[in-house]
């Protein structure tokens, strides 16, 4: 061989070998496999000049795994369906795994397939990294499908390339539905230019834009969310917006309930002392009227007066019986010290304040006990705290009925051993199982806003806790009914 030729081998052979690269040759007719050097030190074999072996030995070099699917693809070569181009994994010597890549020509005679050339190389690092990067890629999006917000990413032509689960959930649709789709394929036209618009300042701009926004989930009910979108720049240097939705629809209306609780608060402590000044002119007219009653009862000419001013004594009793209620009700009494009260007297003070309401819807309020139970039954408690669960009760009752033409509710009181059983029932809707669930919970409401707080049953069910016993919603029941019991003194 001239010296020139073999410098160039030389350098050849130097380049495949730092390359990890190695030439081989199949035979067709022989079903034989041949390579050079290279492709010995890639399997770690001795060095040779070449070294061969027959097609079923080349299987057995090949990884278990993968041994399969190289037979149907080789079969797939030599009917000239495919190319040869592929990755596979093999063992070698030391019973490493390696990763190549194999490409090769064919070289045909008289038309017909009469052997291949190609060449291997190690792309063990390059899958590595690859099942690395994946890896890493699997585990970010696990982190983002965490988040319980929803999170998008879109691209400079406003169309999402990334989304979380959470943003699945919120459009109602899975990703493969949205993913490469701008707002144009969900929105009306004027809602998604409006979109486009505010998207688009953030694209030109360098800081991120938060904005308040209401918009439809997929049931189409109204939500109100808080969106920060930021640009950023991705791998490529492409700009990218990335999008953080987070739900604020209960965080509103608990600021709402908040609201009108504080305004309930206000309301009841005027009441208290409304109460308190009507109380004093009322004392005044209530002594005035007794003593004409009982200077009238000595002169017998004035007697038709008599039943006039015994009406005005009995109506200034009534006020001051309701007065007294709006007192008890309205106090804050959690440092009230326990005592012991008549659950009658109790039930009677939340009727007096609940049953006018009543009245004027023309509804029917009515309390029913066991024959037996008079004002001597009693339970050591913070009365003004009794009486707030039973109005809280009575008012939700009141809510549920006062439609109705022909609605109604119930107390009733029972005694079992040393309980006390109290049941407030109504003729309302029935209540859904999803709502049953929840309506204990802190400031959960079905009411419209300014008609609840969502606070009733919850405080009320931790008063009952506190004074040793248990509120709870009867689903049992054929009608709407809830039941609190009360240890006996």
């Amino acid at each position: 061989m001239p010296l020139a030729q073999a410098e160039e081998l030389k350098k050849y052979k130097t380049a495949l070998k730092n390359a990890s690269m190695g030439v081989w040759q199949f035979d067709v007719l022989t079903n034989t496999f041949t390579w050079d050097v290279g492709l010995n030190e890639l399997f770690e074999w001795e060095d040779k000049e070449k070294f061969g072996c027959s097609l079923e030995e080349w299987y057995e070099l090949i990884h278990t795994e993968d041994r399969e699917n190289m037979r149907v693809y080789i079969a797939e070569v030599l009917n000239g369906t495919v190319d040869v181009n592929t990755f596979l994994r093999i063992k070698t010597k030391s019973n490493k795994t390696k990763f190549i890549r194999a490409c090769a020509y064919k070289v045909l005679n008289e038309g017909v397939i009469d052997h291949f050339v190609g060449v291997t190389w190690d792309v063990t690092n390059e899958s590595v990294l690859r099942t690395d990067l994946l890896r890493e890629k699997n585990f970010s999006e696990n982190i983002l499908d965490a988040i319980p917000d929803p999170i998008f990413v879109k691209n400079s032509n406003h169309e999402i390339i990334y989304a979380n689960q959470e943003y699945a959930k919120f459009v109602g649709m899975p990703k493969e539905s949205f993913l490469g789709k701008d707002d144009y394929a969900f929105f009306p036209k004027e809602v998604a230019d409006f979109f486009w618009h505010k998207n688009e300042n953030v694209f030109q701009g360098d800081h991120s834009i938060e904005t308040e926004e209401q918009v439809s989930d997929y049931r189409g009910k109204p939500r109100d969310v808080l969106t920060k979108k930021t640009p950023l720049n991705n791998s490529k240097n492409e700009k990218v917006l990335v999008g953080v939705i987070r739900d604020i629809t209960e965080l509103k209306r608990m600021q709402s309930s908040l609201i009108e609780k504080s305004k309930m608060a206000s309301l009841g402590e005027m009441a208290a002392e409304i109460a308190h000044e009507i109380n004093n002119p009322l004392m005044i007219v209530q002594g005035k009227t007794q003593l004409l009653i009982e200077k009238m009862s000595k002169q017998p000419e004035l007697a038709a007066y008599k039943k006039d001013l015994v009406s005005i004594e009995t109506n200034c009793l009534r006020i001051d019986k309701i007065i007294k209620s709006l007192k008890s009700v309205s106090r804050k009494a959690d440092r009230d010290p326990y005592e012991d009260v008549s659950v009658l007297k109790l039930i009677d003070e939340a009727f007096e304040i609940s049953k006018e309401r009543f009245r004027k819807r023309k509804l029917n309020l009515f309390v029913i006990t066991d024959e037996f139970i008079d004002y001597t039954y009693t339970i050591k408690a913070r009365p003004s705290e009794i009486v707030q669960v039973l109005v809280n009760l009575l008012n939700n009752s009141y809510d549920a009925v006062e439609a109705q033409p022909r609605g109604w509710a119930r107390v009733s009181l029972t005694v079992t051993g040393n309980t006390f059983q109290v049941e407030v029932t109504d003729s309302g809707a029935e209540i859904e199982p999803e709502i049953a669930q929840k309506m204990m919970e802190p400031f959960f409401t079905t009411k419209m806003t300014g008609k609840g707080t969502g606070l009733g049953l919850s405080v009320s069910k931790q008063i009952i806790q506190s004074h040793n016993g248990e509120l709870f919603y009867d689903s049992k029941s054929d009608n709407t009914r809830f039941v609190f019991t009360l240890p006996k003194t």
